[in-house]
């Protein structure tokens, strides 16, 4: 048994390292004890709790003169058995021509070579949520659905595929310069139900029909199943542009071959993607009949309600939520993928979309609200950047107002026309302010250049486009008093108003909600070690500089904004003691400071008497200081 695969089936991949650097292997396994797992490193006792139960339950399993953990002909009663039953998406991948690339190279060569190629296979699929089942020469099993279930498998399993054969031309233009033969793979994909057994192992037929997929497959080529195909061409949303819209997909497919419609495989050749609903929706659900789409929608100035669009074509629900398949416009009567594949489908536009419920009609009548409006400008590296306003209620041109500069964080979580109970636009510009977001390198919606673009570079490209945004709506907005400005963020944004602090004076003041304030200390503290690792592109220790050239801590001396800093004892994403270190150096700095602490909050403030105390407390603290 591969102890690896075992432990990321219980959820405990995090030890692999641990077992393999003190030489845990299926013979040991079986007699740890819990202070040999102290020893190991697991120190969580929940940890060593559940590795023990698991330890005990193989050793339930296996016959008396066996060990639990060695391939035996001594088949188990059934009772002994521990295992589940459940859909899954199996992936094969294979090289093409491999045994004849062999012979021609130096072994230690083939070994580098295929060593490369797993490496980039097996990055594809853990970095999709997947589970590297099986490594047998050149070949790669992949589950995904195991050892934890999502609704969106299929998708996740094919668009690793596509992520294995761009990594592999990766590989290939890297490998071409030392004369390395070039390589090419093949993918085949399907779903269904299977046994799941302790120790992690599959039966069913979905991993036999991958497997014969895949030997179909060119080279270079992922083919699907017809299953698999149903489940990932139909209807998603995505954010773009401050938006999430509903976007139909199809496949222009071509029929592999198959029999009696249970093998039909379906080249995936090209991806036709349309937009059929705009605005900010989501929780998309067909009704029974599959002639309407519902689905939720929201707005900067109302919470989610539940809208209904007619269809052009009629839809089947597929594998789970949110996943639907044009099911009687890609199957012939006999169950079998058509030559021309999927038509993408579209909303009828003269039936239009219809609300359907408007829960909150009583109350938001009574209060004046205005639309999000949008402006672009030219940010970092010259590219364009979206920015966004609300104006106040009983909007007077006439009037100059002052400004809430709200900074989003994730960061890759985008402002747009959405609705909130935290951090509220509508709530912030109520009392006569005008309220301005930019959605800066690293927000979704724009590409994922775009959103790439700040790792690394937290406080370069992101902190260019913001002043350059507030550059251009003071430019363009007349009513907008420069000289009445407070930058506000959370998280990320609290980072970047951190940032703010020690590299700009043109806010008269400062509110700043558990973001990090000193990038060393906020590395070793964070429950999500591997975002900061993402961010700065490793570990603090072997790229220690990186995190210090962007870490706000370092610019201190700078600081002369009178600052709000708020933070949650709860928060394990950005620990407490970040905000304290704030507010300390604020403090000893003589600084106009000022700490607002939950101790029952974490990361957010959800309860809704802290909520009314938050806004109360911040929007309090722009007026002393900007409101005239």
């Amino acid at each position: 048994m591969d102890v690896g695969v075992w432990l990321r089936a219980l959820g405990l991949g995090q030890y692999e390292e641990k077992f393999r650097d003190n030489k845990i292997d299926a013979d040991v396994l079986p007699r740890l004890t819990a202070d040999d797992l102290k020893d190991v490193g697991v120190a969580a006792v929940g940890d060593r709790r559940r590795l023990l139960d698991a330890i005990a339950a193989l050793a339930a399993a296996k016959p008396a003169d066996a060990s639990p953990f060695a391939h035996k002909s001594v088949p188990l009663r059934s009772d002994q058995l521990v295992a589940e039953r459940r859909p899954i998406t199996v992936m094969f991948c294979d090289l093409v021509g491999s045994t004849s690339l062999a012979a021609k190279l130096d072994a230690e060569d083939w070994r580098n070579l295929i060593n490369a190629y797993l490496y980039e296979a097996s990055t594809a699929v853990i970095g999709l949520g997947g589970h590297v089942q099986k490594k047998l020469g050149d070949g790669l099993m992949a589950l995904f659905g195991y050892p934890q279930a999502q609704e969106n498998d299929a998708e996740r399993a094919v668009r690793a595929a596509l992520a294995i054969q761009r990594a592999l031309a990766d590989l290939n233009a890297r490998n071409a310069r030392s004369g390395a033969p070039e390589l090419s793979a093949r993918v085949g994909i399907e779903s269904g139900p299977v046994i799941v057994d302790a120790v992690g192992e599959v039966f069913g037929e979905a991993p036999n029909v991958a497997a014969r997929v895949q030997a179909a497959a060119e080279p270079g080529a992922v083919i699907v199943t017809a299953t698999v195909q149903r489940q990932v061409a139909g209807l998603f949303v995505a954010e773009d542009k401050g938006d999430s819209p509903i976007y139909s997909i199809s496949l222009e497919t071509a029929v592999i071959g198959g029999d009696a419609g249970n093998e039909t495989t379906v080249k995936l050749t090209k991806n036709n993607v349309k937009m059929i609903v705009p605005g900010f929706n989501d929780d998309l659900a067909v009704t029974h009949d599959g002639k309407s789409l519902l689905f939720t929608r929201m707005s900067v100035r109302f919470p989610n309600e539940i809208f209904r669009a007619s269809l052009s074509q009629p839809l089947a629900a597929a594998a789970g939520p949110n996943v639907f398949a044009a099911q009687e416009v890609c199957t012939d009567s006999s169950g079998k993928i058509k030559p021309e594949g999927c038509k993408p489908a579209t909303v009828e536009k003269e039936k239009s979309e219809v609300q359907l419920t408007d829960l909150n009609h009583a109350v938001l009548a009574r209060v004046a609200m205005s639309p999000l409006e949008s402006f672009w400008f030219t940010g970092a590296g010259n590219e364009k950047v979206e920015g966004f306003l609300v104006k106040p209620p009983n909007f007077d041109p006439k009037t100059k107002y002052p400004v809430k500069f709200i900074v989003h964080g994730g960061p890759e979580v985008p402002e747009g026309d959405e609705w909130t109970y935290r951090w509220n636009p509508e709530l912030f510009a109520a009392n006569g302010y005008v309220v301005i977001m930019i959605n800066f390198h690293g927000s979704p919606g724009y590409g994922q250049k775009f959103v790439d673009a700040i790792n690394g570079d937290w406080g370069g490209a992101p902190f260019e486009d913001l002043m350059k945004g507030l550059d251009e709506a003071e430019r363009t907005y007349p009513f907008i008093d420069k000289d009445r400005e407070c930058a506000l963020g959370a998280s990320y944004g609290g980072y970047m108003v951190n940032w703010i602090l020690g590299h700009s004076n043109r806010f008269k003041c400062i509110v700043s909600h558990d973001g990090p304030f000193n990038n060393e200390s906020a590395y070793g503290t964070t429950e999500e070690l591997w975002f900061p690792e993402l961010e700065f592109k490793g570990t603090l220790y072997n790229n220690r500089e990186l995190y210090r050239k962007w870490s706000p801590h370092l610019s201190a001396l700078n600081f002369k904004t009178p600052t709000l800093v708020v933070h949650g004892q709860l928060d394990y994403r950005v620990d407490v003691s970040e905000g304290f270190q704030l507010f300390t150096t604020l403090q000893r700095l003589k600084v106009p400071s000022k700490m607002l602490y939950f101790p029952d909050e974490g990361h957010w403030v959800l309860k809704p008497q802290n909520s009314q105390l938050w806004y109360k407390t911040v929007n309090d603290w722009v007026d002393q200081w900007v409101k005239k």
